[in-house]
């Protein structure tokens, strides 16, 4: 008895060990020419195969190391600085009166600041702008501004910032005003362009999109359904008709639930108009969203098409040469895994190179097939009959002599 007990329980561990360490899914990850950190992007067909949340994702070395990583998303438009040097086309100094800088924006960008690198100096000045586009008439730009404490404790220049509205000259002067002291040594000029770059995405296959008019409420209700698909962030709806158009919309989740009604959540209200792009963000995963265009008396929007992106995803992880590395996922009953990798974000460099990943490839699943109980005389078929039949005998005799009584 104990030994079936023991076999039992082997078994439901067996079972438990082959479930967690099965992945239906695998890819490998393309090799890298140096060890570093690198951000391996997860395409559309790695992420439509996942669990919410990414949670049974792992990236295993060619030793079946389990390797640690980080997730990203770039999902957040960067933004960077970019210094341009002015030329400086005078540089005069008006002895115990004024210093005039005079610079080019041969461009005649649209600025709002122009930065000056000064050496170091602990002093106070007051300064005059002035902007002209023949540098016959000279216009003001901003009356007073003022430095004060010109001390870059690291370095022995620092950069001072003159903000001013918005203006295009191509000529700027700026009269640095002396009398109290002596002049400034002004290095270099320019100004700080900020340069938005939007989040990387990659644009989708689209799931087989239903919309349907409604005359009588006055709504087109567009059906996108999502449900076993790739993960969709946003939409981009791109209407034909008509020309010109302002459209309040009611957004909507559904969840599908086996053998109960499918449930409809309202998510959010926006507006769709002609004079921009119609972008709509999909919060979080759902089985299907749901669009519901208040038309009012207006005849019913036509949409053209309704194209579906995702924001790219990265797996960031430190990678060695020697080495090859294979994503395993598609498991049920895997948990989130926990890394020390997310306490060290500030030693991972900003400009991290992406690499890829091959083909997704389905792995053959084992099949969990019981263990055979050795054989015994005691679990034979023929002795087990036999003794089923010396039972119905034993029974058959005792009712008889129970009835003759």
């Amino acid at each position: 008895m104990m030994k079936k007990v023991f076999l039992f329980f082997l078994l439901i561990i067996s079972c438990d060990f082959i479930d967690a360490q099965s992945f239906r899914y695998e890819a490998k990850v393309d090799v890298v020419d140096s060890s570093g950190f690198y951000k391996i992007y997860l395409a559309p067909e790695i992420n439509s195969k996942l669990k919410e949340g990414f949670i049974d994702l792992r990236l295993f070395d060619n030793e079946e190391k389990e390797t640690p990583y980080d997730f990203a998303i770039d999902e957040i438009p960067k933004t960077n600085r970019k210094f341009i040097e002015y030329e400086i086309i005078e540089n005069k100094l008006l002895k115990d009166s004024v210093t005039i800088i005079t610079l080019r924006n041969k461009s005649k960008s649209k600025i709002d600041n122009i930065s000056l690198q000064i050496k170091n100096a602990e002093v106070d000045k007051q300064i005059k702008l002035s902007g002209s586009d023949d540098r016959l008439h000279w216009y003001v730009v901003k009356e007073y501004a003022e430095f004060n404490s010109i001390n870059n404790t690291s370095d022995v220049s620092e950069i001072k910032l003159i903000d001013f509205p918005l203006s295009n000259y191509e000529y700027y002067r700026i009269e640095i005003n002396d009398k109290n002291s002596k002049p400034l040594n002004i290095l270099s000029a320019g100004y700080n362009e900020s340069i938005t770059n939007s989040a990387p995405f990659t644009e989708i296959s689209p799931p087989n999109i239903i919309d349907v008019d409604s005359i009588k409420t006055k709504t087109t209700w567009v059906h996108i359904p999502i449900y076993g698909s790739s993960i969709i962030d946003f939409i981009i709806i791109n209407v034909a008709s008509p020309k010109y158009f302002l459209r309040s919309v009611d957004e909507y989740a559904v969840s599908i639930n086996k053998g109960r009604p499918s449930e409809r959540v309202w998510i959010d209200a926006s507006v769709i108009n002609s004079a921009k792009q119609n972008k709509i963000r999909l919060p979080y995963m759902v089985d299907e969203f749901v669009l519901c265009i208040h038309n009012e008396d207006n005849p019913p929007l036509k949409i053209s098409s309704i194209k579906c992106f995702q924001y790219n995803r990265y797996a960031l992880a430190y990678l060695e040469k020697s080495k090859s590395y294979t994503f395993r996922f598609g498991n049920d009953s895997i948990a989130k895994p926990t890394y020390d990798l997310k306490y060290f974000q500030n030693i991972i460099p900003a400009d991290v190179r992406i690499i890829k990943t091959q083909a997704v490839k389905k792995n053959k699943q084992p099949q969990q097939t019981p263990p055979k109980e050795p054989y015994t005389f005691f679990t034979d078929k023929k002795f087990i009959w036999v003794v089923v039949g010396l039972i119905i005998v034993f029974l058959g005799v005792i009712t008889f002599r129970m009835l003759r009584e």
